[in-house]
């Protein structure tokens, strides 16, 4: 099950910040919510494009902020005040398209031009479609081809000819992914594929279509020998894949060598064996 955090009542935006008499630098922030014209209180999620435009994410709809006022935009022909679907994820890919995972409205796609949305659903009457209206990531390669995390697989998208090609569980690749719970998709340097799921971490090469499993269980510094539940994945400066765990702490594996070392900051402090997010500092 996945564990996702929200943040409520309130979104805290960065204003400004200047340096304070003693020359330490000291912030500003504003906190907005629906009285400051935003949908919901509940925000999933908060993202900003290469236009400056900040996304935020609600239970009622997205809303986006121009640093002055809140547009907001009901999905799936919602109500005013109605629920909408929760936003988990946005992404912008080399063609300044915005892409939205949301649970239960599947893949959306906003339409900058006509300022709407096209919506990419699964549907049983047709074998051309998303594998599931639950996604928790979504990613692009070198050639434009759309990733997308489910909580039915990992869906491969070509937005050119709009086809889907599900990558599951049992599926047509041996070995296959470790879980359809699939919580982050990842690609890097290489073009290769890094695929974060409930049952642990794969990599998938798309000329090939190889998919090695990776078990990190068993590479774990802990006795405790539970499903290894990935939750981000990133590539540093040094061509290492960091990969944050639910209970099983920090991963880096080196690329070159396929070796990979685990990093427990405290284990006496359990909440310290979660890493959630991975950021690398731009210095």
């Amino acid at each position: 099950m996945r564990l996702i955090f929200r943040i409520y009542i309130i979104i805290t935006i960065f204003i400004i910040s200047f340096p304070s008499l003693n020359g330490q630098t000291s912030y500003r922030f504003k906190n907005y919510n629906i009285e400051d014209g935003l949908p919901h209180n509940v925000i999933g999620t908060i993202y900003q494009d290469k236009t400056g435009f900040i996304w935020v994410g609600t239970n009622s709809g997205i809303s986006k902020f121009d640093g002055y006022t809140f547009k907001t935009y009901l999905l799936g022909n919602k109500s005013p005040g109605e629920e909408s679907f929760n936003i988990n994820c946005f992404y912008e890919d080399s063609n300044s398209r915005l892409w939205i995972g949301t649970e239960g409205a599947g893949l959306v796609l906003y339409n900058s031009s006509t300022d709407n949305f096209s919506y990419f659903n699964y549907s049983d009457t047709t074998s051309n479609c998303i594998s599931s209206n639950l996604i928790y990531s979504i990613t692009s390669d070198k050639s434009g081809i759309i990733w997308i995390a489910t909580d039915k697989g990992l869906n491969r998208f070509d937005p050119d000819t709009e086809k889907f090609e599900w990558i599951q569980k049992n599926g047509r690749h041996s070995p296959t992914i470790s879980s359809n719970i699939v919580q982050k998709v990842f690609i890097d340097s290489d073009n290769k594929i890094w695929i974060g799921t409930v049952a642990g971490l794969d990599y998938y090469d798309p000329i090939t279509e190889q998919i090695i499993n990776y078990n990190l269980k068993e590479a774990s510094n802990l006795l405790d020998q539970s499903d290894c539940i990935v939750h981000d994945i990133i590539e540093d400066k040094k061509d290492n894949i960091l990969v944050g765990t639910y209970n099983k702490g920090l991963f880096i594996i080196k690329k070159n060598t396929n070796n990979f070392s685990n990093i427990i900051p405290n284990k006496n402090y359990p909440r310290s064996l979660t890493v959630r997010t991975i950021i690398e500092n731009r210095n």
